[in-house]
């Protein structure tokens, strides 16, 4: 199965080297969200210091994951066109994926007994169970870059244009948001692209103002001889947008998405990506286990998803105490390291 690995490369001379900053940055988020959904099936204490990496994981997984997404594409894009056959390879996998995790999820929820029809219907995006359904997201976002991919190279030429129609788009899909609809298909719809109350939280729409940021970050700035103080600077404009709105009273609100919650999300992502810049790049060896992890993301999601809520619904969703919480987390994360070193060639990113 290849690795959901769409641009995380950079060229050197001849040869494609690693980005190993973007790897670092998708493994943390995979960790992130690991712990989450662990806690979010399995906890039932109230320790401060494990709710508070719920709420972590909650607020800056997907946005992290979509602006790596976007970075990974710019990154390719500079080099020319992308491999159409080798992307839609990816995507196929990707939708694979999602497929297997989505008809299992509605087995074990919903199928008693499973029928025909409801799996039907997760293969047409009309029931998207939770906790699958921001894989589509990043299905969509690279059907849409295979699409448009002339006019989307044109405009990553201008350092502003993608950025502006992913505002406009963010701004557009607030609206929608908060428009009733009630007719069957059109609900459909319209949680495909903004998200509708509980259905599909993760709209199209709504984030691709992220993934227009990563597109940008990845083609504009990370090759630029100011990519440190670019950087920095976007960190420091997001910590502090993070900073202002948390004290004059917003929200970091995920459905639909908060300037808040988009601008946490930024600010993790980019710090992450400075840290590793000064200093956590040279001490790479010891982090080799998160990079690893980042590289073959897709993996950990699909596995530690199938364990985690299988595992819930056999000892009956019962709520646990810290330890054995801490246990299980650490053992779905051996268990899909296991899992995914014996399904790739490639011991190790490199």
């Amino acid at each position: 199965m290849p690795s959901l690995n769409l641009g995380s490369d950079k060229q050197s001379d001849s040869r494609p080297v690693r980005d190993l900053s973007i790897d670092f940055l998708k493994g943390t988020a995979v960790i992130f969200m690991i712990v989450t959904h662990v806690n979010a099936f399995f906890y039932g204490g109230r320790l401060p210091l494990i709710n508070f990496w719920t709420w972590w994981g909650a607020t800056i997984c997907f946005v992290t994951f979509v602006f790596a997404y976007g970075l990974g594409y710019g990154i390719r894009l500079t080099r020319g066109p992308l491999d159409r056959r080798d992307t839609l390879k990816r995507l196929a996998v990707l939708l694979g994926g999602y497929l297997v995790v989505a008809s299992w999820i509605y087995w074990i929820w919903f199928g008693n007994p499973p029928t025909w029809s409801g799996f039907f219907k997760i293969f047409l995006f009309q029931e998207i169970p939770a906790f699958t359904e921001f894989m589509l997201a990043f299905f969509f976002y690279g059907i849409l870059l295979l699409t448009f991919e002339k006019w989307v190279a044109a405009a990553l030429r201008r350092i502003w244009v993608l950025p502006a129609i992913g505002l406009i788009s963010y701004i557009a899909s607030t609206i929608l948001y908060s428009i009733p609809v009630s007719n069957y298909y059109l609900v459909n719809i319209k949680s495909l692209f903004v998200g509708n109350l509980d259905w599909n939280r993760w709209g199209i729409i709504s984030y691709f103002i992220i993934f227009s940021l990563g597109l940008t970050f990845g083609y504009r700035l990370l090759e630029s001889n100011r990519k440190r103080a670019w950087q920095l600077g976007l960190f420091a404009i997001s910590s502090i947008t993070v900073f202002l709105l948390s004290q004059t009273g917003f929200y970091s609100e995920r459905w639909p998405p908060s300037v808040l919650y988009l601008a946490w999300g930024l600010a993790y992502s980019l710090g992450a990506l400075v840290a590793w810049d000064t200093v956590l790049a040279k001490v790479r060896l010891l982090l080799t286990p998160i990079v690893r992890i980042g590289h073959f993301a897709l993996d950990y999601f699909i596995f530690h998803t199938l364990l985690v809520v299988t595992l819930a619904d056999l000892i009956g969703y019962r709520r646990l105490e810290s330890g054995p919480t801490v246990a299980i987390f650490f053992g779905v994360i051996l268990a899909n390291y296991l899992i995914s070193r014996l399904i790739r060639k490639s011991p190790s990113p490199s």
